[in-house]
């Protein structure tokens, strides 16, 4: 593996456009790897006059980001055949696609070819179920839109609480997820990680505590997820060779990565290969350049950097994660 000893800032930025633009097309399983960190299925019900019943459904696949990531919706939506729209708001930027030919024409098709991983799956499954009503038009039937309330009602936020007020509505009862199958027995595709870890991952530099024994600068690879997804944490360790699972009083589990021979060895050269694509990446390339460094002088203590050792990891810190914003 090259050494990135003695890269500075301006190399850095210069190895990741490279990264960037040599990965300008996306991977499938990448696609499916992100969305199941950062996409969302929505069922909204709406109030229509121009339905018998009074109400209609639009379904809603959406990725929202950061405005630094706008460019990456872009390419999101030209694998996308370019269906769907960008949305600014003050807050992110969104990609979203609404038209119901485009969701069971080219949003559905793809994730039944590349299905999602996480319990993210369960929406996915009331989404796909509630398309199957609306493109049968069973949602314009009282029965078919008590069915599609059905689903809805499973999702996390339910119904809204106005919607029982209705008196042809107000004994609805949420569809049992529990008969949803997850799959956890497949090998991940490692451009799923990839794509799961752009959305998810972190990649975190620390400053030597004051406090410690033997204070040093530290790194630390790490993804966090609730433990209903706890299977999906220990396939992504098996990809990545290297990791362990650690637990807080919540209910969250952490793939954590801390040992620099394993993220020299493991973590860098896969996340190089796989690449993170999305704004992350340059977290990536500033974490490749502190790990190097830390490696380089594994055994040695903080009094042992050299200034220019410790001026580029101050460096890096600053330039990363919620830092990059202001880059």
């Amino acid at each position: 593996m090259l050494s990135l000893f003695n890269f500075n800032s301006k190399q850095i930025r210069s190895l990741s456009t490279k990264i960037a633009d040599r990965n300008n097309t996306l991977h499938p399983w990448w696609v499916t790897g992100y969305t199941d960190g950062e996409g969302c299925f929505t069922i909204k019900t709406i109030a229509a006059k121009t339905t018998k019943i009074g109400y209609t459904v639009r379904l809603t696949y959406q990725v929202s980001v950061h405005h630094s990531e706008i460019e990456l919706l872009y390419k999101l939506k030209s694998f996308f055949n370019n269906v769907g729209s960008i949305i600014t708001t003050e807050n992110y930027v969104s990609y979203r696609v609404t038209n119901f030919s485009d969701i069971i024409n080219v949003i559905m098709p793809h994730f039944k070819a590349y299905p999602l991983q996480s319990t993210k799956l369960i929406p996915y499954y009331l989404f796909c179920a509630v398309a199957n009503i609306i493109e049968n038009n069973g949602h314009l039937t009282l029965n078919g839109y008590r069915e599609v309330l059905s689903y809805k009602a499973a999702l996390k936020k339910g119904l809204n609480a106005s919607i029982f007020k209705v008196k042809c509505f107000s004994d609805i009862i949420p569809f049992d997820v529990s008969s949803i199958i997850i799959k956890n027995d497949l090998k991940l595709d490692p451009n799923y990680v990839s794509g799961f870890v752009a959305a998810d991952g972190s990649f975190f530099i620390s400053r030597p505590s004051p406090s410690s024994k033997w204070p040093n600068y530290d790194a630390t690879f790490s993804i966090a997820q609730d433990i209903r997804d706890l299977g999906l944490l220990n396939r992504i360790i098996e990809v990545l060779g290297c990791g362990n699972i650690k637990s807080d009083s919540s209910n969250m589990r952490y793939i954590s990565v801390r040992n620099k021979k394993e993220l020299y060895n493991n973590i860098i050269p896969f996340f190089t290969k796989y690449s993170i694509n999305s704004g992350k990446h340059k977290d990536f390339m500033n974490f490749v350049v502190a790990v190097t460094i830390l490696y380089n002088n594994l055994g040695k203590g903080f009094d042992n950097l050299s200034k220019n050792n410790i001026d580029t990891l101050e460096n890096c810190i600053n330039s990363m994660n919620k830092n990059r914003y202001n880059k």
